[in-house]
């Protein structure tokens, strides 16, 4: 895979700042966290470009074709793989918590479990993406590789939103709209990766207890009702986690967020990315367990939320 080979290099894709101190860091980390409409994430390696794992998957594969076409077929394959494998067995799972097995929802399992998909990992939590910058860092080296990178998108209302595709779509919802539940998925079901892949980059939300509230057109009866994002792994409620989707093949994220001559794909304003020095780690772990954040309660297991029920009482 492509790789950034320089500080200077990846700069001119990115408003990008160095965090050299470990007072720089420090100011870092609390003037993020006053940014409440901003997202995170961080890399353990600051040469890595956007790339979902799909993308990943895809592109190092001799076998594979480089064409989009067959790269939006191979996702949308493993999409339907999932729900149907271990006799169905994901749906069955799906069905016991009231939760419909749409696409997007299977994505975000997957996402969560090593497959390969277009979806990138962004927090609203800026510690959380600090710990992500120092999870499996390696030693500290020359130039590029002596940082891992922090990346901030401070606006969002730029990027499209799957909510707003769902509210387009509002009244083919409502039309498999029963009393209590979606009837779904259904063949022209705007939620399935074939639709919604033409969104190109678009945000998915994060987990809300309430869900998010739709309401169709007084011609389909106004009807009302919520739906919920990302509610089908601990570890995405727990680090307060999103995704951004890429369903393009060769462009990575940072593509979409910036002005380049001839280009026809969409452009957001440039991804800010604070590359920090591995030679930092003691100082932000020492940040992180002020905010008792570590991979205990990042990546909660059902073992150990059995084991703290029953622990301390005896």
């Amino acid at each position: 895979m492509e790789t950034y080979q320089s500080i200077t290099e990846k700069g001119s894709f990115f408003d990008s700042h160095e965090i050299e101190t470990s007072q720089d860091l420090s100011k870092l980390m609390a003037t993020l966290n006053e940014q409440m409409e901003s997202i995170f994430r961080g890399v353990n390696n600051a040469e890595y470009k956007m790339y979902n794992s799909a993308q990943r998957e895809f592109l190092s594969r001799s076998n594979f074709s480089i064409n989009q076409q067959d790269y939006e077929a191979f996702i949308d394959k493993m999409v339907q793989n999932a729900k149907i494998s271990m006799n169905s067995l994901l749906k069955k799972h799906f069905d016991s918590h009231r939760n419909l097995i749409t696409d997007d929802a299977v994505l975000s399992f997957l996402q969560h479990y090593k497959a390969p998909t277009p979806l990138l990992d962004w927090t609203k939590n800026p510690h959380v993406a600090l710990f992500f910058c120092f999870y499996f860092c390696s030693s500290p080296d020359k130039d590029i590789n002596n940082y891992v990178s922090l990346y901030c998108i401070e606006t969002i209302e730029k990027i499209p939103k799957y909510l707003d595709f769902l509210n387009q779509n509002m009244n083919a919802l409502a039309i498999h709209w029963d009393i209590k539940d979606l009837i779904g998925p259904w063949e022209e079901d705007p939620r399935s990766f074939k639709y919604f892949k033409n969104y190109e980059v678009f945000l998915i939300p994060e987990y809300r207890e309430s869900g998010y509230s739709f309401t169709s057109k007084p011609s389909n009866n106004g009807k009302t009702f919520s739906y919920y994002f990302n509610q089908n792994n601990l570890n995405i409620i727990a680090q307060e986690g999103l995704f951004i989707a890429n369903s393009r093949l060769i462009e990575p994220l940072e593509h979409f967020f910036q002005s380049r001559d001839n280009d026809k794909i969409q452009k957001f304003p440039k991804i800010k990315c604070f590359n920090i020095k591995k030679s930092l780690f003691k100082d932000a772990m020492r940040l992180l367990e002020k905010q008792k954040i570590n991979k205990k309660t990042l990546f909660p297991t059902e073992k150990q939320i059995a084991k703290m029920a029953w622990q301390n009482i005896l």
